[in-house]
């Protein structure tokens, strides 16, 4: 899967002067993330312990963690975590250097995340987001991802989320 985000990002080339990388998440690299106040209830790197609870926990159930940079920012984390039957669970965690980069950037990045969701081998990619996140629900919705329904009391502050779905054909 790793080669699949490399060859798409890396097909880009440099936009605004620098280029997109995607490499396998090392847990330091969550230390430095300027995550997003929306995503704060599930993500705090300032408690390191609890940071590195979680990277561990996610490592033991996928080998799939990538980091997007492009230059030296740390643009994104993403996870899938794969079933049988075809389907995947996928997780994103989006940084304030993406929501403070470019146009150019911001498009070039949406464009390769959908040719990465899209080249994924499953038919069924699944997604959760806070009913209150409504930039993380326009970026499902724009990697082509569709509501499906919603989860009440989901996470450990009782906030409701929305359930998301990319079918395949």
């Amino acid at each position: 899967m790793l080669e699949i985000f490399r060859l798409v990002f890396e097909s880009v080339g440099e936009v605004s002067g620098k280029p997109f990388y995607v490499d396998m998440t090392q847990y330091w690299e969550l230390f430095n993330f300027k995550i997003r106040p929306e995503q704060k209830d599930n993500f705090d790197s300032s408690n390191k312990d609890e940071v590195y609870r979680q990277f561990a926990s996610t490592k033991l159930i996928t080998p799939m963690i990538y980091t997007v940079r492009h230059g030296q920012d740390i643009l994104f984390f993403c996870s899938i975590i794969g079933y049988d039957a075809g389907m995947c669970d996928i997780n994103f965690l989006v940084s304030e250097d993406f929501i403070n980069a470019n146009k150019a950037v911001k498009f070039a990045f949406i464009r390769c995340m959908k040719k990465c969701v899209e080249a994924l081998p499953f038919r069924r990619l699944q997604a959760k987001v806070d009913t209150k996140f409504e930039i993380g629900q326009i970026f499902l919705e724009k990697l082509g991802f569709e509501k499906e329904g919603i989860c009440r009391k989901f996470d450990k502050q009782l906030n409701d989320y929305f359930y998301y779905a990319l079918l395949k054909e």
